[in-house]
């Protein structure tokens, strides 16, 4: 839950948000621990409502990154985590929500 406050320091959203930096291992851990956490407990609004929250703000530092009259840069931008953002950790992401 932390992650939805971008100002704390080294959470996912912070790192990607204030330091404009995507760091794959702090996503990763987001989704394990909610898996975890939803094999244990259904209907977690919060949660649903923080991952959701998530994915749009993800979304958008990529279209962000993107638009040549936006002075957002993602500084380890690739393609390759481009793909695995919306091939892998949010389409993970979207499963969970599904469940909740």
């Amino acid at each position: 839950m932390q992650n939805r406050d971008d100002l704390i320091k080294d959470t996912f959203c912070y790192s990607l948000f204030e330091e404009v930096f995507f760091h794959a291992n702090l996503i990763e851990i987001i989704i394990k621990n909610v898996e975890e956490y939803t094999s244990l407990v259904k209907n977690d609004i919060d949660i649903k409502n923080l991952l959701i929250w998530i994915c749009q703000c993800v979304d958008q530092c990529f279209i962000s990154h993107h638009d040549k009259d936006d002075y957002y840069t993602i500084k380890n931008y690739s393609s390759e985590i481009e793909s695995k953002w919306i091939n892998g950790w949010k389409a993970r992401i979207q499963l969970l929500v599904e469940k909740l």
